[in-house]
Order: structure tokens, then C-alpha cells, then sequence
């Protein structure tokens, strides 16, 4: 039977948990609608799972009367919210209760708040980040990776590798997953990939430069379970040229946000404010007012050492206009996102292109492979990934940072800690300098009104 690709659904412990992925109503179910539901995916019609639900309680000792009576309130309810279609379905009968809590305001809020605290008590990764691609066609002045490079075949994760990632995940709990690179569409298969993903209940992210979405693509995103695309995007043609290191994707790229528009597909734009792109003001404040845009000041190093102090050599000054404009505003609004423990290796994990588990896309020192042990063994059983889960549920301890005058837009980071000193467990002053550019920027706001 087909289900919705408007929602996103998982198993979490004896629960199913259905969400509308771009309302977010969420929905609980009971065991018995989740052991239902998953005959319901399994099936042709509604017919074939009823007999294999009929099947399966009879086997219990379940009388058929029961096993009729639940099944259609089940497949009632699934259709009153449009999970599944209504072709070739049994005639139900109208009007029926269900075990179920909807997201309504204070009540939806914390129905998430629970369902995340299950989640983090009991490490289900939740989000899980897949490098599908080292390759990029870009070569971006800022690039975290400090550009990417071509990987051996045998290396890379294959498609079937990836489908049994998709299982282990289904198995897990896990929400939603990011597909990034290098440039995800130059990969040959990724179409394919994203086509295996309608068999599960995962949201689907993805992180691209936007230059290679031809119109097969549309249509496949169109049938997958998309949150949104998050597309990189630069400024104006001379600054997109110059921070992206290319010539002539800037005009099909914009052609790209047009038709992604007419086929109501979501997607958010990611600009970094920087020096190399100021003289693209005017054209931001336009394109902000189209599109839903995400702007950003900070500036990280690479990960591979290379490309040192790209941060210092492009950042922007904090009086800067731009981040006057673009940044200010949205710091000030959101100073909560800075407080609250770190997710890495507790609800969210990463995988490399060729199959290094992280407990964050940051995070360099992997924790197994996958080539050599699936993920789900990682994940339960790998010592490292214990370790750094025990470092960072403590949370931050250093008596330097509880008086400092930064703490409040400082979130410890084990993967800065990590790359700045060596060891996870001790501070660098990465954070610290990032703390420092926050907390100024923020009270030169204030300041200044």
C-alpha cells in the first residue's frame, strides 16, 4: 500500500511515531497500530494486510472478531490523515477512537520534548549525516573539507551498502537523513539512493550547491520524503564566481530557485557573509524577501589542517553592515541556541564517504567503519564512541569557562576540542574564540540601540 510521502515515521520502542513533516503534527500510536502499520508498508492492498495481520494474531490466540475490529480502526484512522491512500481498500466503518496523541501547541510541544528525552536516554540516532560524494564541482574559498577530491571506487560506500544502512536505521529509530558531500548529484546513483529511501519513513535533507538538479531530479525529490534541499548560494554572479571558484553555474543556479518554486518544492538558501561577498548587499535583501534564507558569519577552518586561518583572512569585522543587517537580529532572537548539550554521538552521527562512522560531521577521529562492522554494532557497542558519549553527557566542568563572560554563547565543542588540542576532554580555544565573536556582537547591538 502506498504511504504518504508528506509524512515521516519511525519505530521508537513498542510506539509508532508518525509526523507531518512540514506541519510537524505529530502523531503516537499504540503497539498494536504500530505491528498493524508495518503490515500495512509490507503490502499490496489493504486486503493483502489484513490477512497477513489475521495471520499473524490468530498464530496468538487472538479471536478474529479483535483482529477486525483493530485493524480497521486502524486503517481508519491512517486514512482520515491521509497516510495512506484509499484504492483498493476494504470498506470500514466510520467513526472510530484511536489510541493516539496529536501535536497541538503546549501539548505537541511536550509530546517532542518526551519523545526526544526517550531518544537521548537511549543514544537512537535520531539524524544521521551520509557524505554520498567526495567529488565537488565547486571549489569554494571557505570549503570546510578545503575542497575534496576523487575516492577510490572500492572505497566509497556502494549502493547496496547504503540500503542496508537504510534497514539498520529503520531498525534504530532514526527520523531523518542528511545526504552530503562534495556535490551529492555528482554521484551517478544518488537518484537511485534517494528512490530506495520511499521504502522507509526517513526525512530527507539535502546539502548541495544546487548546480547538477536537472529536471529527473525534480521528479524523483518530488516522490522521496524531502524536508528540504539546503542549497549554498553566494551573491551576485561576480561574487558567486569568485567565492565558488567557478564560471557559468550562477545563472542556472537561480533558474534552479525558480523551478523549484513552481514544483513546491522546499528548500533554504545558505549564504556566508564573508569579505569576498559585500558587494552583493542589495541582492541579498532581495533575495531574502523570495526565499527563506540562512545567513552566517562564522567562519570555520578546515578540517584537514590545510587552508590554516581562512577564517581570519575572510571573516568579517562585526560592525560590518551585513551583519548588522543579516546577523544581529537573529542572534539576539535566538540566544537559546546556544545553551544545551551537544547531540554528537547521542542522537545524531555521521558517516564519510567511505564508511568512517563520527560521532559529528567534525568530529576526524572515526569510530568504526562500516566496510568492516554495520553501523548498528558501531553504534551499540564500539568503545570509543562510549568514551565520547561519557565526556560529552558531562558536560562542560572547567572552572575557567563557569565564570567566564562568554558562557552564554558558548556551546563545548569535543570536535573543536579535538582538532585545537589533541584531546576531546580538553578546551580549545576554538570555542573560546567563537564564544568571544558572538558575545561581542551581540552587545555591540545593544549598544549601539
Amino acid at each position: 500500500m502506498k504511504i504518504s510521502n508528506k509524512y515521516s515515521y519511525r519505530f521508537l520502542k513498542e510506539k509508532l511515531v508518525v509526523k507531518q513533516i512540514h506541519d510537524k503534527t505529530i502523531y503516537v500510536i499504540n503497539e498494536t497500530g504500530k505491528i498493524l502499520f508495518k503490515f500495512i508498508r509490507e503490502s499490496k492492498n489493504c486486503d493483502d494486510a489484513y490477512n497477513k495481520c489475521r495471520s499473524y494474531y490468530l498464530k496468538k490466540n487472538i479471536n478474529e472478531k479483535t483482529i477486525k475490529t483493530n485493524f480497521d480502526k486502524v486503517i481508519e484512522f491512517f486514512r482520515e490523515i491521509a497516510l495512506i491512500d484509499n484504492s483498493k481498500s476494504r470498506k470500514i466503518p466510520p467513526k472510530s477512537k484511536h489510541n493516539t496523541e496529536q501535536d497541538k501547541t503546549d501539548k505537541g510541544k511536550k509530546i517532542k520534548y518526551e519523545l526526544y528525552k526517550i531518544a537521548s536516554k537511549n543514544n537512537i540516532p535520531l539524524k544521521v549525516q551520509i557524505e554520498v560524494e567526495t567529488k565537488c564541482n565547486y571549489n569554494c574559498a571557505f570549503c570546510l573539507l578545503n575542497g575534496v577530491r576523487e575516492t577510490h571506487p572500492n572505497l566509497l560506500i556502494s549502493q547496496e551498502m547504503m540500503t542496508n544502512l537504510f534497514k539498520q536505521f529503520d531498525t534504530l529509530g532514526t527520523e531523518q537523513i542528511i545526504f552530503s558531500g562534495g556535490e551529492p548529484f555528482l554521484r551517478k546513483d544518488f537518484l537511485e539512493i534517494l528512490q530506495h529511501t520511499e521504502n522507509y519513513g526517513f526525512e530527507i535533507e539535502i546539502f548541495t550547491n544546487g548546480s547538477l538538479i536537472n529536471e529527473k531530479a525534480i521528479n524523483i525529490i518530488k516522490q522521496i520524503r524531502l524536508k528540504h534541499l539546503q542549497i549554498s548560494f553566494y551573491g551576485n554572479e561576480m561574487d558567486y564566481n569568485t567565492f565558488s571558484g567557478t564560471n557559468g553555474y550562477y545563472i542556472r543556479v537561480l533558474n534552479l530557485l525558480e523551478r523549484l518554486n513552481a514544483n513546491n518544492i522546499p528548500f533554504y538558501l545558505t549564504i556566508p557573509l564573508t569579505k569576498l561577498n559585500t558587494s552583493s548587499d542589495l541582492l541579498f535583501e532581495e533575495i531574502s524577501k523570495k526565499y527563506k534564507v540562512s545567513f552566517n558569519d562564522i567562519i570555520t577552518n578546515s578540517l584537514n589542517g590545510k587552508n590554516k586561518n581562512i577564517s581570519d583572512r575572510i571573516s568579517l569585522p562585526i560592525d560590518h553592515k551585513l551583519i548588522k543587517k543579516h546577523i544581529i537580529r537573529k542572534r539576539n532572537a535566538n540566544l537559546n541556541a546556544y545553551k544545551g548539550p551537544c547531540i554528537g554521538g547521542i542522537t545524531y552521527a555521521a558517516i564519510t564517504a567511505k564508511g568512517n562512522v563520527c560521532p559529528c560531521y567534525q568530529y576526524v577521529l572515526p569510530v568504526g567503519n562500516i566496510h568492516n562492522t554495520s553501523f548498528k554494532e558501531i553504534w551499540d557497542k564500539s568503545p570509543d564512541l562510549t568514551k565520547f558519549r561519557e565526556v560529552n553527557r558531562k558536560g562542560n566542568k572547567n572552572k575557567k569557562c563557569l565564570t567566564c563572560k562568554y558562557n552564554e554563547f558558548c556551546k563545548i565543542c569535543l570536535a573543536n576540542n579535538l582538532i585545537g588540542t589533541g584531546a576531546m576532554d580538553k578546551l580549545s580555544e576554538i570555542t573560546c574564540k567563537l564564544a568571544e565573536r558572538k558575545y561581542n556582537t551581540y552587545h555591540q547591538n545593544i549598544n549601539n540601540n
